[in-house]
């Protein structure tokens, strides 16, 4: 493959360093599961005091964020905005993820009592896309574009969940709920933040931006509640040269309130073959690139994929939609989102996942289980009601379907630019 450019220049030294920290990209993971994942790298590209999700068309109204991926992620993005616009991100995928991730800006809270805003171009995300699971996991589909949601606390005053939340000096080594202090000048803080993947199959966002996903169980099973399995992302971010300590914190309040944001927009085509090629037929995609059609891992990765030929895929969004679960309530999150205003979504909040065309040739994802009641189930219940017909003054009767029931029973500012 010809010479592509993977990153600006000004990323090309955190780069080097990062290539020699241990891989990161298990710190939500189960063992295989990087067996089964791609990468997306990004540099941060703007900070604002935006927020799309829970302040969509108010700049200003949020604290401070960092924003990866998409170049003009602010307030009134919306999924048509975003998808008009390229990425920030690497290895030639600049219009293949107009995706939107941001996190909390961080601060230096300085002797006089002032705080100084961490401006580094040279900051680096790595999202990673993986099977819940691992190949052993439920294959998955597509994020349907504009799907939004939030990871995460921006109100936590402790340790959150390892699942959710993990600091560490230079990517490894002991981890921490907070904004650790690295005691080795060499080794940057590092945050691993980890999103559910496991939706409703209905609603593109929620009330609380988080309820319309939860997470994952053992090998990636989803609850009835949410019964689409998504690609599992992870956020790994690096802050080079910042040994942390409590002379830092987060735009969002303190040393513990590190979430992240995410909003979909990916081109079709592109997310159908990983998905297909990567996730679902399990192949560590960790290093994917693109060349014009092609998609790819450079001969010195040492774990080569076959090159995947985008023209085998369909650019339509495959039909992710599925069936309200009929009894399993929605969990209720321990604590809401503390910027978002109003308890009931409004129609940017709670929008219905759009009628889709059908899903590609290849087929990427396992078709989604309904709550319906078996007709075995049903064909059973009229079988004991018609032996009742019959044997109704028969004791006998009386027991046998006692006991068929028996057996039938038992079967989650203004904006500020650089």
């Amino acid at each position: 493959m010809p010479y592509q450019k993977l990153l600006a220049p000004s990323a090309i030294v955190s780069v080097l360093l990062i290539a020699m920290l241990p891989n990161v990209a298990a710190a939500h993971d189960t063992g295989d599961e990087s067996d089964a994942q791609w990468q997306i790298l990004c540099t941060l590209d703007h900070q604002r005091s935006d927020d799309p999700i829970v302040h969509p068309g108010h700049p200003g109204d949020s604290h401070m964020h960092s924003f990866y991926g998409n170049t003009t992620t602010k307030a009134s993005s919306t999924t048509r905005s975003l998808m008009a616009a390229n990425s920030s991100c690497g290895r030639n995928m600049q219009t293949s993820d107009h995706s939107a991730y941001w996190v909390p800006a961080l601060y230096k809270n300085n002797s006089d009592g002032t705080q100084t805003l961490v401006r580094d171009r040279d900051q680096l995300m790595f999202i990673y896309y993986v099977r819940a699971g691992g190949p052993d996991g439920p294959k998955v589909k597509p994020f349907p574009p504009g799907l939004r949601m939030i990871a995460g606390s921006d109100d936590a005053t402790s340790a959150q969940s390892p699942k959710v939340l993990e600091w560490t000096c230079g990517g490894g080594g002991p981890t921490s709920g907070k904004i650790p202090t690295c005691s080795d000048p060499d080794q940057a803080i590092h945050a691993s933040l980890g999103f559910p993947s496991c939706w409703d199959g209905l609603h593109l966002d929620s009330a609380n931006h988080k309820s319309h996903m939860a997470y994952a169980g053992d090998h990636g099973t989803c609850p009835r509640s949410h019964p689409v399995s998504l690609p599992k992302i992870a956020y790994e971010i690096d802050y080079p040269g910042i040994t942390g300590g409590p002379s830092y914190a987060l735009a969002s309040g303190g040393r513990y309130s590190m979430h992240g944001d995410f909003f979909a927009a990916w081109d079709n085509r592109v997310q159908n073959a990983l998905v297909s090629e990567c996730l679902n037929d399990a192949r560590n995609c960790q290093d994917i690139n693109r060349d014009g059609n092609i998609l790819f891992k450079p001969a010195s990765d040492g774990d080569p994929i076959p090159p995947i030929n985008l023209a085998n895929f369909s650019n339509q969004q495959t039909n992710v939609r599925a069936a309200p679960a009929a009894a399993t309530p929605t969990p209720t999150p321990t604590a809401e989102h503390k910027h978002h205003a109003t308890p009931t979504p409004s129609p940017s909040t709670a929008t219905p996942a759009p009628a889709v065309a059908a899903a590609p040739p290849a087929p990427v994802a396992e078709a989604v289980p309904t709550n319906t009641v078996p007709a075995k189930e049903v064909a059973s219940a009229a079988g004991s009601a018609l032996a009742l017909v019959m044997v109704g003054y028969f004791v006998y009767a009386y027991r046998v379907r006692r006991r068929s029931r028996r057996r039938l029973a038992n079967g989650v500012g203004q904006p500020t630019d650089y």
